[in-house]
């Protein structure tokens, strides 16, 4: 017995933190049934620890935490996206182009800051929206245009372009507008649900 009482005081301080397994502790629980003397120095324990709360850190503390470090994986993923398609857009087509994809930086800004919490971020859903489909629609129109050149000059696109790296870049630019669109259509849609 006095053993089996030296491993359970071993155990004892993990236990009072609620830093053992379940197993462990249904072990612990059924030794201290028969051993006061156990009991007594583990509510000596419990005294002696400093903000001691009987009652376990419970799942939603953890699902609230990987909550906000999704949250900000994807905040830091958008803003990226978005100076990508910001300095595509700069190098490839005409300012009113930019700004458009400016104005939409600014929106995406503006719902995830925290300072604008007060204001319904769903406001902001529906105009971003509208904006970055205008903004593909735009990309689209000037590859139309493009395809038009090419076929009345019967040049290539690449030539159109000065060379394949600046059609590559075009063709990136169009895909991440279309990607930008798509996901404020989910947010959109995630917000109202």
């Amino acid at each position: 017995m006095k053993k089996e009482c030296n491993v359970i005081q071993d155990l004892l301080p993990l236990y009072a933190e609620n830093l053992t397994s379940v197993e462990t502790n249904q072990y612990i629980e059924a030794h201290m049934a028969h051993c006061p003397e156990c009991e007594k120095l583990l509510g000596d324990l419990k005294k002696e620890l400093p903000g001691y709360d009987p009652e376990p850190a419970g799942r939603e503390d953890d699902t609230l935490l990987m909550r906000k470090v999704k949250s900000r994986r994807v905040k830091v993923l958008t803003v990226v996206m978005l100076i990508g398609i910001f300095i595509g857009s700069m190098a490839l087509f005409s300012a009113d182009f930019t700004f458009v994809i400016a104005f939409i930086l600014l929106l995406v800004y503006l719902m995830a800051s925290d300072k604008s919490a007060s204001i319904n971020a769903k406001a902001y859903g529906i105009p971003t929206f509208i904006l970055s489909l205008s903004s593909l629609m735009i990309a689209l129109r000037l590859f139309w245009n493009v395809a038009i050149y090419v076929d009345e000059t019967g040049s290539g696109p690449a030539e159109v372009y000065g060379g394949n790296i600046w059609l590559g870049m075009a063709w990136l630019q169009l895909l991440l507008l279309f990607v930008l669109t798509i996901m404020i259509v989910l947010t959109t849609l995630r917000r109202k649900a």
